[in-house]
This record gives C-alpha cells, structure tokens and sequence, in this order.
C-alpha cells in the first residue's frame, strides 16, 4: 500500500513541476496585467508541491528501503540549473519576481509621452542583491515595446578615469555612443563646446549627437554608481542628471529619455544636496535579501536539494543573500555535498562559499588606509556601534554589514561565522 502511494505522490510531483515551469514560462512573456493571475497560480502549485513533498518524505521514512537522501535532487526529474555568477538572463527559471519589479517593468515600458515627462528611478540594494539582473531584465522589457537601451556600468571605468573629470565626463558620453553603436565624435564635440565646462559639454554631447540620431524613447541606466563615491566630483556629475530630468518639462528631447540609477549605497552619501540629487526625485525601488518564504519558492526551482527542515537553517545561515542562497541550491542540486555538509562546512574555504568569502576577505586588505578591515572586525565582536561611519558606508556598499539606528550588523550569520575566525 505505501509502495503504491509513494509512486501516486512521486506522478503528481512530476505533473506539478511541470505545470510550473509551463507558468513561469508564460508568466516571462505574459503582459503586466496577467502576470498577477499567473503568480497565484504559481503560489497554488508550490503550495501543493511542498505539500506533497512533505507526504513523500513521511512515506519515505516509514519505509525499510534505500531512497535517494531528501536533501538530493529527485533523479527521475532532471533539472536545468544555471551557475548562480553573474546577472541572470531575463527568463531565467530561478528568477524570483520582488515588490519592486513590478513598478519598474511599468515605468520602463511606458511609451505615451501624454502620460508623463519620462521616468527617473533609482534601484538601491546590498551588493549581490539581484539589480543588474533586474535591470537587464527592465531594459528587455522597454526594448520589446520599442525604446532604445544603453547600460552603463561604472564597475567598467578605470579608477584613473574615476579619479580625472575630464577623462571620466569623455568616457561616460563614450559609453553611451558605443552602447547605440553611433560615432563617437568626441574630439570634435569637445572642441566645440568645451568652454562651457564639462557638464554642459556632456548636456550637448546627449541632445546634439545622441537624441538627434535615436529617434525612438530612450532608456539610460547607469549601474554600479557608487564607483564614483571616491570621486572629487561626483555631486558635479550627479547634479548634471538631476538638472536633466528637472528640464524635461520645457524640453522634449529630454522628456524622451528615462533614467536608472543603480546604487549598492545610501544615495545621500553620493551627493549631500537635496535639491542637486536626482535620487531625491528618483521613485526608489529598494530591493532587499530573500524572505523564508522566496528561499524555499528557490528550493523548490532547484528540485528540493534542501529538505523542509534544512530550508529554515539555510536561511538563517544566509540572511536570504540572493547570491549565497543560489549559490548554496546549486552546489548542493549538482551533488558536489549534500545539505547537511554544506551547512556544517560553510566557512571553510574550500567549501560551497570559499572562492566568494576569500574574494571579500582580500578587498578588506586592499585599501588598509580606509580602515575597513578594523571595522569589520568590531561589527563581527558585536561593537558595530564604534566603527566610523565612512567605513560603515564601504563596507555596507561592500554587501558585508547593514546599518540600523547608526549600529552595524554582518548582512548574515555565514559573515559573521567566517570573519570572527579569520579577522581574530
């Protein structure tokens, strides 16, 4: 009688999942006012999926035969991972959809100029939040209704650049002629209008050699901007885009371009005047780690590697980091430890998480003059309250604390697990 209920179970797992991946498919192409119905129903079958599951491991473990260990993918129903580095194609499977995702999506894929004077959102998160990946996917969406899309990542630029504002105003105006594959015509434009300072060189590079040969709206996002933070003149910089959506209303080549500004920082830390920053008229998206609930929605993706019962410990080990969480689903669905070694072994770099603790482990030793790796250590011994706030805020661009009530905490338990052994 159990043999015949297991394989009932083990029919309507299979049948489930693929009623799933049948919806999320659907939900990647359906338009913005489906995609709600198709969430619930999502919601509704990993309802019943974890419910069955919970059956399968009962019968299981009634049972005096040898069956695949809980915390291993189900053999029978292979399962296309995707390695958790990077940002995520925009139809990924493992893609989680946020609050925030929505509002974006909405903005970006508004064409009636008669509905507004273009969008200005800024998209702020711990690093390894999931932004650029939302981005990416935001720019697909305003590309499928027919805008221009130019990416501008500031993780690209040189520090040299970063640190001259000529060279950087010239890369920047470069980067957008290269993203719409367009001439650049740099020297000539800066010849001609470079007495009146670089922003309003920059100001006349977007509306003479970029607007006049892009016809269609226009999408900018500007990724990674806290790369400016060490920058003489990044309010100067930041001023200059905020000037730009303040002319949107008497300009109409500039009501054709919406903004995104992606920070892993308290935009107040980039530029101190209101009344200059465009993050202050910006509609934030703030995107946050992964509640209990998104985590096991990803288990349950991954084809349950984790166990319910380990689910709430991965959680807790992590924080909900999206990058950690993934990267935990992964090693373990494609067998290189089974939950139970992943969770024992975490800190331990050779382990799940080596490569991505030792890579923040030596960006704490290569700027010893900022003190960060001082700091880190009074976060993990509980003293987060004594540590300088300029160093709170680069370690908190890191993605390595969080600040609450001028306190900081390690982003998650693993952090402080690992830099209590190794910054003793």
């Amino acid at each position: 009688m159990g043999d015949d209920r297991l394989s009932t179970v083990n029919t309507n797992l299979k049948l489930l999942r693929e009623q799933l991946a049948g919806l999320e498919n659907a939900k990647i192409l359906a338009p913005l006012e489906e995609k709600t119905r198709i969430q619930q129903q999502i919601d509704q079958i990993n309802s019943e999926i974890r419910r069955y599951e919970a059956e399968k491991q009962e019968l299981q473990g009634s049972q005096a035969i040898t069956t695949p260990p809980p915390d291993r993918p189900d053999p029978g129903h292979p399962i296309a991972l995707e390695s958790p580095l990077g940002t995520m194609r925009p139809d990924s499977p493992f893609c989680v959809e946020r609050s925030g995702d929505a509002a974006l999506l909405r903005a970006l894929t508004q064409t009636d100029q008669r509905q507004g004077l273009g969008a200005t959102l800024s998209i702020t998160g711990s690093r390894q939040v999931g932004k650029s990946s939302l981005v990416v996917r935001g720019l697909v969406a305003a590309e499928k209704v027919g805008k221009a899309t130019v990416l501008v990542d500031f993780q690209q630029c040189d520090r040299a650049i970063l640190g001259n504002e000529d060279d950087f105003y010239r890369w920047f105006c470069g980067q957008l002629a290269q993203e719409l594959v367009l001439e650049d015509n740099l020297e000539t434009h800066w010849q001609k209008y470079r007495k009146g300072g670089n922003n309003s060189c920059c100001t006349q590079y977007l509306k003479r050699q970029i607007l006049t040969q892009v016809s269609q709206p226009l999408v900018i996002a500007l990724d990674e901007v806290e790369m400016l933070l060490d920058s003489p003149f990044r309010s100067q910089f930041f001023g200059l885009v905020r000037s730009w959506h303040n002319r949107r209303a008497l300009d109409p080549d500039l009501r054709r371009v919406d903004w995104v500004l992606v920070s892993s920082t308290e935009p107040n830390q980039l530029i101190a005047d209101l009344n200059q920053s465009p993050f202050n008229v910006a509609e934030n998206i703030e995107m946050k780690d992964f509640t209990l609930g998104q985590v096991k929605e990803l288990n349950d993706r991954h084809g349950l590697p984790f166990s319910l019962m380990e689910e709430p410990k991965l959680y807790d080990l992590t924080g909900g980091h999206p990058f950690l969480v993934r990267q935990a689903l992964y090693w373990v669905a494609t067998g290189q430890q089974t939950a139970g070694e992943l969770l024992a072994t975490a800190t331990e770099e050779k382990g799940a998480f080596g490569e991505h603790l030792r890579h923040h482990r030596s960006r704490l030793d290569q700027r010893p003059e900022l003190g960060l790796k001082e700091g880190m250590k009074l976060v993990v011994q509980g003293k987060g309250d004594r540590v300088e706030k300029s160093v709170v805020l680069r370690l908190e661009a890191a993605g390595l604390v969080r600040s609450h009530n001028r306190e900081a905490e390690p982003r998650c338990e693993l952090y402080r697990l690992y830099f209590q052994e190794v910054l003793r």
